[in-house]
């Protein structure tokens, strides 16, 4: 991932937790509830990012076998039809 991008995405999310933190909850309960689960979703946002930032590598991938296929294909019909 460009470093840009991941220093875009991690300031964003530093920024939301922040502000979080000024709001006037009524309870400490809803306090560390909100962030809690804002911690969370910002973490499986982050991971999801990054592992699909390159599609062949990381815990959700392709394979170039389907491309490969379409490529061979589409070189057939080509050569069948000038």
């Amino acid at each position: 991932m460009p470093r840009t991008r991941l220093l875009f995405v991690n300031l964003t999310a530093i920024i939301m937790l922040a502000l979080l933190l000024f709001f006037p909850f009524r309870s400490p309960l809803l306090v560390t509830l909100a962030i809690a689960i804002t911690t969370l979703l910002l973490f499986f946002a982050h991971f999801v990012l990054t592992d699909l930032d390159n599609p062949f590598e990381g815990s959700w991938n392709l394979s170039a076998e389907p491309f490969a296929e379409l490529v061979s294909k589409s070189s057939k019909q080509i050569d069948e039809n000038p």
